[in-house]
């Protein structure tokens, strides 16, 4: 999906991401980002291998490839969902503001949803109501946010 330049919503979870630009054609499928976690079998909690309750050591990598997709877009509206360590949308704006400040400036809004309630149709809906209320836009504007 070409994002130069365009306005996105980014869908961001702790195991995975999806990229919706507000210009492509209805029914467009998002881009997917995923984290790499090597197959383990081991029966040790993370936080607990790790040697106490700090961020996985697979979210750094994991919010650099979201935040080499999303380099390229004009402005972002994120989507997240959970409290504290939980919510993957805090943790990603940390990680940027420090990493990649640049992208921090796109970030135009974010929006707390009960993602896994939701279906990829309810969470877009949840994004044009967003701009709707925001810019006062006709929804159809966005065609791929359109119903």
């Amino acid at each position: 999906m070409e994002l130069e330049n365009k306005i996105v919503v980014a869908v961001i979870m702790h195991d995975e991401t999806r990229i919706w630009s507000t210009h492509a054609a209805k029914g467009s499928a998002p881009d997917k980002i995923h984290i790499q976690v090597p197959q383990r079998h081991l029966h040790v909690r993370e936080a607990q291998h790790h040697g106490g309750h700090g961020t996985s050591q697979y979210d750094a990598p994991y919010f650099d490839e979201i935040a080499t997709a999303l380099n390229p877009c004009a402005e972002i509206l994120l989507i997240g969902h959970g409290k504290g360590k939980g919510n993957s949308v805090m943790m990603f704006l940390t990680h940027i503001e420090k990493h990649h400040p640049e992208l921090t400036k796109k970030v135009i809004g974010i929006v707390d949803e009960n993602l896994p309630a939701l279906t990829e149709q309810q969470i877009l809906e949840s994004a044009r109501d967003w701009f709707s209320q925001r810019f006062g836009m006709p929804v159809h504007y966005w065609e791929a946010l359109a119903r």
